[in-house]
């Protein structure tokens, strides 16, 4: 069972637009409730253990094999047709619940990336003029992105693990239809410290497009947000 604190509708959704659209191994809904003025679901238990505790003892091979199960996850995650009316917004069309937003509160939704956009500058200590010009460079956030069905939250200790191989992806309250850059520099970020997280999650999104330069943005926006 869990409480559903920020996502009390898009997550138990997730859930079953997952469970019906894709043959990703993750819980299964098995129903929701409230009680106390609190959501809540309780969904089926994935065996295995979290990556975070047993990517060190992976082999090359598993590490390699670990990437193309992920790759394909989000290669199907991506076909999950988007039935709001809105671009980027949670699976249920209502706001966007995101670690990546500073003070973690939902936000949106939004039918255009500019407005959404605007709102990520909205956190920086300075002007965009003056966060893209570092180091002589002149940058601008792209207005033009797809929106697809994004997880959002693919850390290490989202991802489980058995026997060397994914056993299943847990914890959906980030998911929502995002611009297309978005699953790749959230994974990024939560492999930053470590190298070999870092080739793991490398290889996934090639497959996807080329997103250095939204990475770029997205660490020129980091360092500059208060």
């Amino acid at each position: 069972m869990k409480e559903c604190l920020k996502a009390p509708q898009s997550e138990p959704n997730a859930l079953e637009l997952v469970e019906k659209h894709t043959t990703i191994p993750a819980s299964r809904l098995v129903d929701v409730g409230q009680y106390d003025g609190k959501t809540y679901m309780i969904m089926t238990v994935l065996p295995g253990e979290q990556l975070e505790s047993v990517y060190h003892l992976m082999s090359y091979e598993e590490c390699d094999r670990l990437a193309e199960d992920l790759g394909d996850c989000v290669a199907q995650l991506r076909r999950i047709p988007n039935n709001t009316p809105y671009r980027f917004a949670n699976t249920a069309g209502g706001p966007i619940y995101d670690h990546l937003l500073p003070d973690e509160e939902p936000v949106g939704p939004y039918n255009n990336e500019s407005d959404f956009n605007n709102h990520l500058l909205g956190y920086i200590d300075c002007t965009p003029e003056e966060a893209f010009q570092s180091n002589g460079e002149n940058r601008s956030m792209c207005q033009d992105h797809q929106s697809y069905f994004t997880h959002g939250d693919l850390h290490s200790t989202n991802i489980i693990m058995q026997n060397g191989r994914l056993s299943g992806i847990v914890d959906w309250e980030c998911a929502g239809y995002m611009p297309d850059y978005w699953e790749c520099i959230k994974a990024r970020r939560a492999s930053w410290s470590s190298p070999v997280l870092w080739a793991i999650y490398g290889p996934v999104f090639k497959r996807f497009g080329d997103y250095e330069e939204e990475w770029e943005i997205e660490r020129i926006l980091w360092r500059h947000t208060h």
